[in-house]
């Protein structure tokens, strides 16, 4: 995370988006301004394409991304990439650091993020369905609230995420 934090201002939303939301790579980088859902005190991204069918979801955004993803937004054209650049790149740019600063094991990537915001969602106490949704899994695709439902239903998904993301600030950047 230090790291991220002296990188380009779309490797460093990469890296903190992939670690307060779980997704994957490719999705983030395929989002586009447009994908960004902002509401008085709530903000999400609508997924619409990714590795799996059950990829298509709502995300809600934790604090610690909103603001940053509100200023990123008002700056682009709907179209646009929101990171600006494509899923092979990044993922290159992650792996290069990674590989040269912090480990050569191959079961340490990008990918990595999202097995710990699971564990941050279990550890949590939130439940598996939430979890699922929230994390593009096959078993949250029956949520059926979480794709159609508006406020209400992203204020609870949002409870859920900020839920975690306090278990990943607590056991693995140790922030109170």
């Amino acid at each position: 995370m230090l790291w991220a934090g002296t990188q380009s201002n779309s490797m460093r939303l990469i890296i903190k988006t992939g670690l307060y939301t779980g997704m994957r790579i490719g999705g983030i980088c395929a989002l586009r301004a447009c994908d960004v859902y902002l509401d008085e005190g709530l903000a999400a991204f609508y997924v619409r394409k990714g590795k799996t069918d059950a990829a298509q979801r709502t995300v809600p955004l934790c604090d610690e991304l909103m603001k940053d993803i509100h200023e990123l937004v008002s700056t682009l054209e709907p179209e646009a990439l929101l990171f600006g650049t494509d899923g092979k790149n990044a993922s290159r740019d992650f792996s290069r650091f990674k590989t040269s600063k912090i480990t050569r094991d191959m079961t340490k990537r990008f990918h990595s993020f999202r097995v710990h915001m699971a564990t941050a969602f279990s550890r949590a106490g939130i439940d598996e369905l939430t979890a699922a949704f929230i994390l593009g899994h096959k078993g949250g695709k029956t949520m059926f609230y979480g794709y159609y439902a508006k406020a209400d239903e992203l204020h609870r998904l949002k409870e859920a995420i900020g839920a975690a993301v306090s278990v990943v600030n607590r056991d693995w950047l140790q922030y109170n």
